[in-house]
């Protein structure tokens, strides 16, 4: 996945979300560098959890499916995004999939989803191949807030800008946050490459982030 039609054809399914959304993942950074600076692969949205009960109505032409996360968590081993369905890391079972680190099962509505719960993936109708992640962002009225660390928070109207066809991405600064803990060779190479294009102030804010949720953190010393 490389083309920024993918992440335009993920927007346009969002024009009925009555509510703010924002691209995320790698190309939120892409939009901030304004091309495509590596492969992508998957389009991950962001939602604020207080609205998640507008997504299925939104959403009527996909199907929706919660991750459950393991009770014994990850165990450092990555996040459940990193996994794909396999004969080798999960199995099928009464229209679930199972994996390690979370299963794979259908949310239907009314019900609301809390944390653990953060990441819902999206199928069209029909299809068994997901077209797009969505994740939930905490927020307390006027803030958003790290769901690893609710110290750590901004305005909701600083977290996000506009890119190409006046899609909204996630700032980089809060996405290098989320990467941050992860630290794969992607990330890595989104931190080198918008590092560069990060203003003073998203500087500040994200060492002062990473000094609360990651201490000794080696681009503290690169922010500063």
């Amino acid at each position: 996945m490389s083309e920024l039609e993918d992440v335009f054809e993920v927007a346009a399914a969002f024009h009925s979300f009555e509510a703010p959304w924002w691209i995320a993942g790698g190309w939120a950074i892409d939009f901030r560098l304004g091309r495509v600076s590596r492969a992508h692969h998957d389009v991950d949205v962001l939602v604020l959890r207080r609205d998640q009960m507008l997504l299925h109505p939104a959403l009527a032409g996909f199907e929706l499916k919660k991750i459950v996360p393991h009770p014994e968590g990850l165990s450092g081993r990555g996040t459940i995004a990193d996994w794909k369905p396999s004969e080798r890391d999960g199995q099928r079972d009464a229209g679930r999939i199972r994996w390690r680190e979370g299963t794979i099962t259908e949310w239907e509505a009314p019900e609301r989803l809390e944390l653990p719960i953060h990441q819902v993936n999206a199928y069209p109708v029909g299809k068994s191949e997901m077209s797009f992640q969505i994740m939930f962002g905490e927020s307390d009225g006027a803030e958003w807030w790290y769901r690893r660390d609710a110290r750590i928070r901004r305005r909701l109207d600083a977290i996000g800008c506009k890119g190409q066809q006046d899609t909204p991405y996630l700032a980089p600064e809060i996405m290098l946050l989320f990467k941050a803990k992860t630290m794969r060779s992607y990330d890595q190479n989104d931190f080198e490459t918008v590092l560069p294009m990060l203003t003073q102030e998203a500087r500040g804010w994200l060492s002062a982030a990473l000094a609360i949720a990651h201490p000794n953190h080696p681009w503290i010393a690169r922010l500063n």
